[in-house]
């Protein structure tokens, strides 16, 4: 079993203004009890719901890279943003049978990187979602969102922003 804790920041928090945001992740092996990898990314024109999703894409694709074969592995993916636990948990499989748009027939909010997302999720054997509380001194997630805020300073200081 396999623990990957993420979060997401942004800068401005406003798609296509130029704001920054950042990912992170720490990828645990819950049975050697050690952190396996940590890492994330930035990117400019997005949004903190943006970046939560790329965290948590970008942790289970590092699983699958050291793994091989995820098939037969079990994570847990534990973020404090309740925008991906409750929509994965209450909401994936209706978009998906609704083609990418809610009940109301409007098309899924950042539908491109939750269809990445379910891909994803669907190279493992069984693949849970759990919402912590943010910044409530959990260390694993202090971690990512550490993580995530070192590469918006990183971008920022490439772009002179």
């Amino acid at each position: 079993m396999y623990h990957i804790y993420t979060d997401g920041a942004c800068s401005g928090n406003k798609r296509d203004a130029g704001c920054i945001g950042g990912f992170g992740y720490v990828l645990i092996d819950t049975h050697a009890r050690k952190i396996i990898k940590t890492d994330g990314g930035a990117v400019i024109n997005t949004t903190n719901n943006r970046m939560e999703l790329m965290g948590a894409i970008a942790g289970m694709q590092e699983l699958i890279k050291i793994k091989k074969d995820a098939s037969e592995e079990k994570c847990a993916v534990i973020l404090d943003s309740s925008y991906v636990v409750d929509n994965w948990n209450d909401y994936i499989d209706t978009w998906i049978e609704n083609k990418w748009r809610k009940a109301n027939k409007q098309p899924v909010i950042n539908s491109d990187l939750w269809k990445i997302l379910y891909k994803v999720v669907m190279k493992f054997k069984a693949v849970k979602f759990k919402w912590i509380k943010g910044h409530d001194k959990q260390k694993f997630n202090e971690l990512a969102d550490e993580i995530a805020r070192k590469y918006i300073k990183e971008l920022k200081r490439k772009n002179k922003c």
